[in-house]
């Protein structure tokens, strides 16, 4: 208790940094556009065939034969690799996590001036 009476709150330099990390929202939004931008860099990298297909085939030969088997369909990109929006991806991606560590140094610093 202080001298009014009242019980004063102190937060140690450990405390304010963890709260700093958790609290503010400059390092929330940060952190949130960083895993969003992960997340598209593992969509564009799992776009690489975008055309595949499974199903069943049947087929009668001109004797009156009949034969049903599986059928698999796979799009081989010889021109589009889809390289491109992947290495855009992967920079955005790699851009928002130096952004996002940046913004954490800062709450920390600012955490400890305080």
């Amino acid at each position: 208790m202080n001298a009014a009476g009242t019980s004063a709150l102190f937060i140690d330099e450990a405390g304010a940094i963890t709260l700093a990390g958790s609290q503010r929202l400059d390092v929330a939004a940060a952190r949130s556009n960083g895993e969003a931008l992960r997340a598209d860099l593992s969509v564009e990298e799992k776009s690489r065939l975008n055309d595949f297909g499974l199903g069943a085939d049947f087929e009668r030969d001109v004797d009156g034969a009949k034969s049903i088997g599986p059928v698999i369909e796979v799009g081989i990109p010889i021109f589009d690799t889809n390289a491109a929006q992947i290495a855009k991806a992967g920079s955005l991606a790699r851009a928002a996590l130096a952004k996002y560590e940046a913004i954490s140094q800062r709450a920390v610093r600012e955490a400890r001036v305080a």
